[in-house]
């Protein structure tokens, strides 16, 4: 009876343990129920924000397209109209070119004429002498008209050889126009290529007169910023003595006239169509710079790194 008892009591602590088992299973089941909940939540959540991720990178995505074709356009653009401009900068170099070569011939050709016409009138100036000293002595009593005819022959000589003298500076003059003319364009924007100022004012053939002293100067340029004023000296055929002149003579005669530029650097500049080899290394011995086409292609500074490292380096 007593081995009864104890079994049954002995089933009984089983059964409340069996008991206690089971509800803490079912409160471990409602926490996990909780916690699968929880995470179905985070999981539409997470899906919910990769969505919109998506949908972000996808109007990027358009967004660097559209960038990248508006960019490809304006790239486009620009090489277009580099192009273009190359092209007119060509037309206008080429321009230059055949108006100075056509300026060239020309000179010769009216310098060839102006030669052949003196040769010429020499030598019927020398005919008509030679037939005036025949005919005074074939003949005594003419000679009062013939030394008439020879008076008048020397005042029409004299003449034409005045005549040739003005055509001869005039010509001269013209050439100095021409040379100007096709330098001048040019200069402001080489200075401004080499000595990386801004050119403030620019003219030519400047004249200025301050008391006894005048002078006339062919191009005048000034940088404000840079306190620097270039004078430039055109000539259409350089020679040794041209240069000698410019460096003795005009650039203390502009420093006396223009008191102005006192504080002003100044940088002289010989400038010509053509400059040979012996008056370019002439001018770089003389720290000056010389400005002329660099092959029938540019106006350029033809010794600008000879003359700067000289003066660097005094």
């Amino acid at each position: 009876m007593e081995s009864v008892e104890g079994r049954l009591s002995e089933l009984e602590e089983m059964l409340k343990e069996l008991m206690a088992g089971m509800l803490m299973l079912q409160k471990s089941n409602n926490e996990m129920s909780k916690n699968i909940e929880s995470l179905y939540e985070i999981t539409k959540e997470n899906v919910r924000s990769i969505e919109e991720l998506r949908k972000s990178v996808e109007e990027l995505n358009k967004s660097m397209e559209q960038s990248q074709k508006e960019h490809e356009k304006i790239w486009q653009s620009i090489r277009e109209n580099a192009e273009k401009a190359e092209k007119e900068h060509e037309k206008i170099w080429e321009s230059i070119r055949e108006n100075a070569e056509k300026a060239e011939k020309e000179h010769e050709k009216i310098w060839q004429s102006i030669r052949e016409n003196a040769e010429k009138a020499e030598k019927e100036h020398e005919k008509i002498w030679q037939s005036i000293r025949e005919n005074a002595e074939k003949s005594s009593k003419e000679n009062e008209k013939i030394l008439q005819r020879i008076d008048k022959m020397e005042k029409n000589h004299e003449k034409e050889i005045k005549r040739f003298n003005k055509e001869w500076g005039a010509l001269s003059n013209k050439l100095g126009t021409i040379v100007e003319d096709i330098i001048f364009p040019a200069t402001r924007p080489v200075l401004e290529s080499y000595f990386k100022c801004k050119i403030t004012y620019i003219s030519t053939n400047i004249e200025k007169v301050k008391g006894k002293l005048e002078g006339e100067f062919d191009i005048v340029a000034t940088s404000d910023k840079c306190k620097t004023v270039f004078l430039i000296e055109v000539k259409s055929s350089p020679r040794i003595d041209y240069v000698n002149e410019f460096k003795e003579k005009k650039l203390k005669l502009f420093r006396e006239l223009f008191e102005e530029y006192k504080d002003y650097k100044l940088i002289p500049i010989f400038a010509s169509l053509r400059i040979k080899s012996d008056i370019l290394k002439y001018l770089t011995k003389q720290n000056i710079y010389a400005m002329a086409f660099r092959e029938w292609e540019y106006m350029d500074l033809l010794n600008f790194k000879q003359v700067y490292k000289r003066l660097k380096d005094t």
